[in-house]
């Protein structure tokens, strides 16, 4: 956010003007209406300058937080999403699970897709929040660097504090792909 050099001065005169008056005030001046008037001219200074002042510092504070922070989350859906497909395209099931929402309650049916899974990746091309727990995205999935899934939709959420593959999403990739996979079926 800009904020206005001249309006910045004039807070500062209007504080240094209302601190002034405070002080010649104090100085002793018989005229009790005088001070009655430099009292009231005083406080609205004071209290114009101390509302600018905190309404622009708060403002300029919180659009920068919140920017930095949706530009992070997206960063960190994005990346486990990577890091999902990445570790099921090296075949590492167990490194697969750790990114996937009930990761170890799904490792039978990575295992039963293992055929499948070599060479996957995916490229992550928007991301959605649904809430600061739940995120949806579009990617593309590709087996050995040819495209098998364009535009293919996704999901992420936040547990404990950290994004994994949605497990819902990770169940439709598996549900479409179970009648070729040759592994050991998982257990029912």
């Amino acid at each position: 956010m800009h904020t206005n050099p001249t309006r910045g001065r004039l807070v500062r005169l209007t504080g240094l003007i209302a601190a002034l008056a405070l002080v010649l005030g104090a100085c002793g001046d018989d005229d009790d209406t005088a001070a009655e008037d430099d009292e009231t001219t005083t406080t609205e200074a004071e209290e114009t300058t101390t509302t600018e002042a905190e309404e622009t510092t708060t403002t300029e504070a919180e659009e920068t937080t919140t920017t930095v922070d949706m530009a992070a989350e997206e960063d960190a859906v994005g990346l486990v999403a990577v890091s999902f497909f990445d570790r099921l395209g090296a075949e590492d099931i167990e490194g697969a699970a750790d990114f996937l929402e009930n990761g170890e309650a799904n490792i039978p049916t990575i295992r039963h897709c293992a055929n499948l899974l070599p060479g996957a990746s995916i490229r992550v091309l928007s991301t959605e929040f649904t809430d600061e727990a739940t995120a949806s995205m579009i990617y593309e999935l590709s087996l050995n660097g040819e495209v098998v899934l364009p535009e293919s939709g996704g999901g992420a959420v936040k547990a404990d504090g950290e994004w994994l593959f949605a497990e819902n999403s990770w169940l439709s990739l598996y549900d479409a792909a179970k009648d070729s996979c040759t592994g050991p079926a998982p257990a029912a």
